[in-house]
């Protein structure tokens, strides 16, 4: 069975309405939840002088995305179903192909490398991430079993939930709307990236995070617009951090 692309209902006026409702959310509501699981589990944080006074519980660290990031997910298909009328099938989330998969893989690791070069020119841009401290410690894993765990919500809930609502609704609105149809895609896969960058937050992190969205968006492309395809490219890269930052910390 040969893989197809799949048109969908929404156009760039869904995409820009559902992604100013996460961002907001993601401002006001998903940062404070996040918030309170860390202090709940015994983490200090002093955001002022950017250090973490005390190591609390990683399980703070995991409940805090898993929660975050289903509300993305929930949010996204309450507005593509509910409002545009769309179907879980639009996102065309389904097992790709072999040759899919390996765009898919490589495509993590092409994530990586540009990410590096995109870390590189924020740094010349922004100077050092005063943050730095408090990322590695939320995402430095003690154990392999912290690990694992860090790798199965990454494979199985972030890069799922940000790829459905980045690639899978955004990105395929933005094509949607585009009436030069040759050049439709790579208009789309760039303003998708640039708000996939904006939907983190962090202007140390900006340049990386658009790179990446680019090779995201690639994959969505050459992968006939497959949601899931894009999902595994993304769950790789971030555990690949991860398992970068647990071996040379």
């Amino acid at each position: 069975m040969t893989e197809s692309k799949v048109d969908t209902p929404w156009d760039w006026k869904s995409s820009a309405i559902v992604f100013l409702i996460i961002i907001g959310m993601n401002l006001f509501i998903i940062s404070m939840i996040q918030f309170s699981m860390l202090s709940s589990t015994g983490w200090v944080i002093d955001f002022d002088a950017h250090v973490v006074v005390e190591t609390g519980s990683m399980a703070g660290v995991w409940i805090g995305t898993l929660i975050g990031e289903l509300l993305i997910l929930v949010v996204t298909l309450f507005f593509a179903v509910r409002y545009y009328k769309g179907r879980l099938g639009h996102f065309n989330f389904k097992i790709p192909s072999l040759k899919h998969l390996g765009i898919a893989v490589g495509g993590a690791f092409l994530a990586l490398g540009v990410s590096y070069i995109g870390n590189f020119l924020n740094y010349l841009a922004t100077g050092l991430d005063p943050n730095l401290e408090i990322y590695n410690a939320l995402f430095r894993s003690s154990n392999w079993f912290e690990v694992i765990i860090w790798i199965i919500l990454m494979m199985a809930i972030v890069g799922t939930c940000e790829e459905i609502f980045a690639r899978g609704f955004v990105q395929k609105g933005l094509q949607n709307s585009c009436k030069l149809k040759n050049i439709s895609v790579f208009i789309g896969i760039l303003l998708a990236s640039l708000l996939f960058a904006a939907l983190h937050l962090d202007i140390y992190r900006i340049i990386p995070l658009f790179f990446v969205g680019i090779v995201l968006g690639l994959v969505f492309y050459f992968t006939k617009d497959n949601s899931l395809a894009a999902a595994i490219t993304h769950g790789l890269y971030n555990s690949i951090g991860i398992l970068l930052i647990f071996l040379f910390p």
